[in-house]
């Protein structure tokens, strides 16, 4: 039996919570783990077999952390992606500009410049080799942006406090508002964390603090062989045509009016 052709528009998979900064304000929570999460290889070629097993087609398939440049497999991870090209339009990499890529994942970028692209956050002094990596990239002819986090002029103005999880809105329509009105989910991004794919990091976060229930509604456990892919298909969708999710209801969302603070402010060290 045939089944229904699911498209994504960005869909995004953390292959690592550890990372070379400590940002306050991680949308990730990175620093806020104890051991922060570092998946291994066999897992994330399972994820991603899975993932594109259930979504027929993705507009960009990010590869983020946590740092991805930290990852030894990175390179193995890219060509484990790269299997699924015909099913995705870009494939991105996601990095602070605190280190360089391996002469492998270069060879990788080089091979692959149709598909895959680079995506450097600029943290000014704190991203030590953001400068140097644009140079590298720009040598060798591979798709890059530079976001600006530093200075004036700031990307999306700021970053946004995500980790105040008190409820913020006590009525459905409330939360309904703050959904519709956040950026990440008018944009349908979706992120894969530990095999399940979430409508956003903040959502699995609070799930997996026991903040908000794991409503089998509002996530798909990708590597869960007792649902079928038609299942995982039905609430993926039902996932983006909602206004809202239970997380809204705890958060300040990406929006226009979400009152911006300094991108990577990082923790102090414990004495």
């Amino acid at each position: 039996m045939e089944t229904n052709q699911l498209i994504l528009k960005r869909s995004g998979i953390v292959i690592t919570l550890r990372c070379t900064l400590k940002c306050k304000l991680c949308g990730g929570y990175a620093p806020y783990y104890k051991t922060p999460p570092h998946y291994s290889y066999d897992y994330i070629a399972d994820t991603i077999d899975n993932y594109f097993g259930v979504i027929d087609k993705v507009g960009d398939f990010s590869i983020t952390g946590g740092e991805p440049l930290l990852h030894k497999d990175l390179g193995r991870i890219l060509n484990k992606t790269m299997e699924y090209s015909s099913q995705i339009g870009r494939i991105l990499i996601l990095t602070n500009g605190t280190m360089l890529f391996s002469d492998e994942v270069l060879e990788i970028l080089q091979n692959h410049k149709d598909k895959l692209h680079v995506t450097i956050s600029n943290y000014g002094f704190l991203s030590t080799r953001a400068d140097e990596l644009e140079n590298k990239l720009k040598i060798l002819d591979i798709s890059h942006r530079v976001i600006k986090y530093s200075g004036e002029n700031l990307f999306c103005d700021g970053w946004v406090d995500y980790g105040d999880h008190s409820r913020k809105h006590f009525t459905q329509k409330e939360t309904d508002i703050k959904g519709k009105k956040c950026a990440i989910r008018s944009r349908d991004v979706s992120i894969i964390l530990n095999g399940e794919l979430h409508s956003c990091g903040r959502s699995f976060r609070r799930m997996e603090l026991g903040i908000i229930p794991k409503n089998k509604n509002e996530y798909v456990d990708l590597l869960d062989s007792n649902t079928t892919i038609n299942e995982k298909k039905d609430i993926i969708s039902l996932m983006f045509r909602s206004d809202s999710t239970t997380s809204c209801a705890y958060c300040n969302g990406l929006c226009e009016d979400s009152e911006r603070f300094p991108p990577a402010e990082q923790l102090m060290e414990e004495k």
